[in-house]
């Protein structure tokens, strides 16, 4: 039987290796239809082009980004969950959240509960390392019950 980390971790790798798998699908269709453009008229093959590039270029820069979050997530999913207070790769759950320490990606939603990544540079990473289970961390004037860690 998985246990919550395990489960929480494969749920978040297979949503954003599907989200990576249509942006490159998109991408694929965008180049697709750069280089089959039935229009006759240069002037505006030339700037329809400019701008599909520019897309298509972006769009690298997304699965990129995507595709580093994604192997930092599954480096970090390797990891234990320690001694029971928060370090790096830990996931912390609160009353509507699932936190995953030492990433960032965008937020989904498992279980009912958002699930988010706390960044190594963010302000708050620093004040959830070595909390525990029943501590609270205050951010934004917000106290935030730290109900479990995976």
């Amino acid at each position: 039987m998985k246990s919550r980390r395990e489960e929480i971790y494969q749920f978040l790798i297979q949503s954003i290796e599907e989200r990576l798998s249509a942006f490159r699908n998109t991408q694929k269709e965008d180049i697709s239809d750069i280089t089959h453009d039935d229009d006759t008229s240069t002037d505006f093959i030339e700037s329809n082009m400019e701008t599909e590039i520019a897309n298509v270029t972006l769009s690298n820069e997304t699965i990129d980004q995507l595709a580093l979050h994604l192997e930092e997530i599954k480096s970090l999913s390797r990891g234990t969950s320690g001694n029971g207070h928060i370090k790096k790769g830990n996931i912390i759950e609160t009353v509507d959240k699932f936190l995953i320490v030492g990433t960032t990606f965008t937020p989904i939603t498992y279980q009912d509960k958002k699930l988010l990544g706390i960044a190594h540079d963010a302000p708050v990473y620093e004040k959830v390392l070595g909390l525990a289970p029943g501590d609270t961390l205050t951010v934004n004037d917000r106290d935030i019950k730290i109900e479990a860690i995976y």
